[in-house]
């Protein structure tokens, strides 16, 4: 693995660390639950930490197994990636076209900082089937065969997902007065009513899938 590989790693993983499903968790526990917010919001940011980890852990020892059973997978397996990842893009293309109501956002009674890490694992891997830098990143560590090493580049991964949350917390404790009115006006902006459709970004998800998924059989990857 070189300095420029593990370079595309970081940026996939700061890519990846954009995703709304964990931060929202985050920062709905922040908004919405009056005692103990910190250390509930603590857990929830460990259990998605835990689940990116070991997810990533099973992922690749599952494929480098079946790429070591299987003559000729690896190339089988990187189309799939990219391809479903183009895929995923065009998808969210599509669902930019048209208005969309969102729900309101609900935290249940029992979040707690003893159930706070069920709660943000469970909204992560939920979300990991949209996680297209996720599975990327971990293609191209079977690519080079990474061996056990990956499992560090998997842990700093896992680490750099959760740096937004980790923001989050911080400028929390430095200011919760100030951050929380934030937060609820982030709520209260992006919680719920109408998202409007957006033909620009549609059309540039759908550009993005298109050249992602072609990219096996142009580059012969």
């Amino acid at each position: 693995m070189t300095p420029v590989f593990l370079l595309g790693i970081l940026g996939l993983a700061l890519l990846d660390s954009l995703n709304p499903a964990t931060i929202l968790t985050v920062g709905m526990i922040l908004v919405l639950r009056e005692r103990q917010r910190f250390a509930t919001a603590i857990s929830a940011t460990l259990g998605a930490f835990g689940i990116v980890f070991g997810s990533g852990v099973a992922i690749y020892s599952a494929a480098q197994w079946s790429l070591d059973q299987i003559s000729g997978l690896l190339h089988w397996f990187n189309t799939l990636v990219f391809v479903g990842a183009g895929l995923w893009l065009i998808g969210h293309g599509i669902a930019r076209l048209r208005h969309a109501q969102r729900r309101r956002i609900h935290l249940p009674d029992w979040v707690s900082p003893s159930t706070g890490w069920f709660f943000g694992g469970f909204f992560t891997a939920a979300d990991l089937p949209n996680a297209v830098p996720y599975l990327v990143a971990i293609e191209r560590l079977v690519d080079v065969n990474a061996g056990p090493s990956a499992i560090w580049v998997i842990l700093g991964y896992s680490v750099i997902y959760c740096l937004p949350c980790l923001i989050l917390l911080a400028l929390f404790g430095l200011n919760q007065v100030k951050m929380a009115k934030f937060l609820e006006r982030m709520h209260d902006r992006f919680g719920h009513g109408q998202r409007n459709r957006s033909p620009i970004i549609a059309g540039l998800f759908m550009v993005a899938g298109l050249t992602v998924a072609t990219l096996p059989f142009v580059l012969d990857l």
